[in-house]
């Protein structure tokens, strides 16, 4: 054994003692790592350019706003320039533009200076600071926001459509923000917005609320086209194309139109497939639109329709000089016969269509769900052809309930 061996056989009980030891020691006995403190501003900055990975903006915010409140954030060029995109991020550019001036006061190098210079140079030159107020303190109000014009900057356009959104809904005043320059309207209050200069907006109270959107409806033509499927009485006859012309106008809070509609109904009388004419109805409607913050035009309305019932199939019975009738399907040994009448059709109608962000004048485009009760009458009687043969039929009970489901495809233009 070489004398260099001895030493490490002699103290190997030693050793493997400690290392027993060692396991069986609880491992709380081990001092943790020290975690951050919670006022820690790097640990906030770590946090929130996690959550900015993430997707996850506002919690990116909620951090950087704590990291800012300890005197250590206070002096930290990072959280202020990281504070500024987060900001902007949020479309809330009064804040981006504050907190990017407190980043150029601590930028620690020319570079970052010049980087937070070129961005304020930026802002100024596109963008004015906007305060919006209401006709007391405190108040609230969704707003719609217009901009009369065209943006060719997609950052400023995603701005843009980005508070118009926002504004949707119920947001407290005075509200500051930044506008690209340009001419806008909120509420239908008209202002101007100029490159770095402050701008204020007062809204009256009748620009206040859901009636102050109310009051920013226009007259808008529709043009429909789709499909009409009868139930009931008359779900034998197959779905039937249909288009639809409509005119919308606003009235108070009120939504009021007039349609007018072209069903082309088909049918089948024994082996043959017939198309029938007409189908010319027309309807009024009354109702409003639900205000959302999402770019769509909900509208429910109540409809009371009246129009050409262009055909009805009857089943028909011999029953001495003329034929015995009632509405249905012929069976075998039965005479199909169909014939036409006139009825009324309250029902319910919603349209749901998209529009450009905020905007009441964009071109809609969506669906229409027209549900109506079909409350007919047929004629009494009249004649058939038969195997060259004119029969002649009577129908007893003239009355048709049914019910009528139309799909369509919708487009508005306001004018």
């Amino acid at each position: 054994m070489s004398s260099r061996a001895a030493p490490l056989l002699r103290a190997a009980p030693l050793l493997f003692a400690t290392a027993a030891l060692s396991l069986t020691t609880p491992a709380s006995a081990a001092p943790p790592p020290p975690a951050p403190q919670a006022g820690d501003p790097q640990h906030h900055l770590r946090q929130a350019r996690l959550f900015l990975k993430k997707g996850w903006t506002e919690d990116a915010a909620l951090e950087l706003k704590l990291a800012r409140q300890s005197a250590a954030g206070q002096a930290s060029f990072e959280v202020w320039w990281l504070s500024s995109s987060v900001a902007w991020a949020l479309a809330d550019g009064a804040a981006a533009r504050a907190h990017a001036a407190e980043a150029f006061a601590r930028a620690p190098e020319p570079a970052a200076r010049a980087e937070v210079e070129a961005w304020l140079q930026w802002f100024d030159q596109n963008l004015g600071l906007v305060t919006i107020e209401g006709p007391a303190e405190g108040q609230s109000t969704r707003m719609q926001l217009e901009h009369r014009g065209l943006l060719f900057d997609p950052a400023l356009q995603e701005l843009l459509n980005k508070l118009a959104l926002d504004w949707r809904e119920n947001t407290p005043l005075p509200l500051k923000t930044a506008l690209p320059v340009g001419d806008y309207s909120v509420n239908g209050v008209n202002f101007t917005v100029q490159a770095g200069e402050p701008t204020t907006v007062r809204l009256p109270m009748g620009a206040m609320g859901n009636k102050g959107l109310a009051a920013l409806q226009v007259t808008r033509l529709e043009a429909a086209a789709g499909v009409s499927m009868s139930m009931g009485a008359l779900s034998s006859l197959p779905p039937a194309p249909t288009a639809q012309l409509a005119l919308t106008v606003p009235v108070g809070q009120v939504l009021l139109g007039g349609m007018v509609d072209l069903t082309r109904q088909g049918a089948d009388l024994g082996d043959e497939r017939l198309r029938a004419p007409g189908g010319v109805s027309g309807a009024l409607r009354a109702g409003g639109e639900l205000f959302t913050s999402l770019p769509l035009s909900i509208r429910p309305s109540a409809v009371l329709r009246a129009g050409q019932l262009p055909v009805a199939p009857l089943r028909c019975a011999a029953a001495g000089e003329a034929w015995a009738c009632e509405p249905g399907l012929a069976a075998e040994g039965e005479l199909p016969v169909l014939t036409n009448g006139f009825a009324w059709m309250p029902g319910a109608e919603l349209v749901v269509e998209y529009r450009e962000a905020g905007r009441t004048t964009a071109l809609g485009a969506g669906v229409k769900v027209e549900v109506n009760a079909v409350l007919g009458a047929l004629p009494s009687e009249g004649q058939a052809q038969a195997d060259g043969e004119r029969l002649s039929w009577a129908l007893a009970d003239t009355a048709v309930r049914a019910a009528q489901l139309r799909l369509l495809a919708n487009l508005s233009f306001a004018f």
